[in-house]
């Protein structure tokens, strides 16, 4: 079961990561200039959009199972042509999905195990506290049916996931505004089913509470994106820092090769013997 967990991790990583160029794509109608804030997710300018060294470098230890040949075939490949990389390493995983207990068992290290069982319990944890209804159905797939439990953990990491990463970066705020948006793309789906099936009557009624929710989701939009703001202000503001920093030791070091060269020389030569 724990190979199994970590094929789900890993296999949501890079389904979710291949699809978000989708979905910049659906909301790049340059004819509207709001039309992009509704299918955004709330997380992709905060790092789900951005692939992390560390993910990648799991993404790549998993799908060249312990081969070394491989693993540097596969960093030169996303080097030199990210498409064809996400194409063999989305092939790999659909051909390696969860398919039983005598699954087969890729070879590898163990810290990267141990940290994608760490996400995914993590995950669960965050499920179970909102949601405590999708907790226990996921927890009834994962004991009979793992292909089921694969395709339904997927889908709730893409949901819950971005709430998990922005609390490990301690962005209480983001992560609160996540679990609202949440909240409201339901309510919003919801209604949505509703307004499908009923009359006329009835119609006007639900339209108008559509657009209260369409209306609290962007001003949820406009509370993330100032929090982005000032998290982009704070991040220049230190970057400004460490350039003042790096510049001050530049002219320290301009002009003082020749000192340098003798203290060094004299911190690694051995002292003379006295008699």
């Amino acid at each position: 079961m724990v190979m199994k967990i970590m094929r789900i991790c890993l296999s949501a990583a890079v389904l979710g990561v291949v699809a978000v160029p989708t979905w910049a794509a659906a909301g790049s109608d340059k004819t509207d200039a709001f039309e992009g804030i509704w299918t955004e997710d709330l997380d992709r300018e905060s790092g789900r959009a951005e692939l992390s060294k560390e993910r990648l470098d799991q993404i790549i230890k998993y799908a060249s199972e312990g081969k070394a040949d491989e693993e540097k075939r596969l960093r030169k490949l996303y080097a030199d042509d990210q498409p064809k990389f996400w194409g063999e390493v989305r092939e790999f995983f659909h051909r390696n999905r969860p398919s039983g207990p005598n699954g087969q068992r890729p070879r590898g290290g163990g810290r990267w195990r141990e940290r994608l069982q760490k996400q995914h319990d993590e995950l669960l944890a965050l499920i179970k506290e909102h949601r405590p209804e999708r907790a226990r159905k996921l927890a009834d797939l994962r004991e009979g049916d793992a292909d089921k439990y694969f395709r339904e953990f997927s889908a709730q990491r893409r949901i819950w996931g971005p709430v998990l990463e922005a609390r490990k970066k301690g962005a209480k705020k983001l992560a609160a505004l996540l679990i609202k948006d949440i909240d409201l793309v339901e309510d919003r789906d919801a209604l949505l089913r509703e307004i499908h099936g009923a009359d006329k009557g009835q119609r006007a009624k639900l339209i108008k509470e559509l657009e209260g929710v369409i209306g609290k989701r962007f001003d949820l939009i406009l509370k993330k994106k100032k929090l982005q703001y000032e998290a982009l202000r704070r991040r220049l503001k230190r970057l400004q820092e460490e350039l003042e920093r790096k510049q001050q030791e530049l002219e320290k070091l301009t002009g003082s090769k020749k000192q340098a060269i003798t203290n060094r020389v004299n911190e690694l030569a051995p002292k003379e013997k006295t008699n």
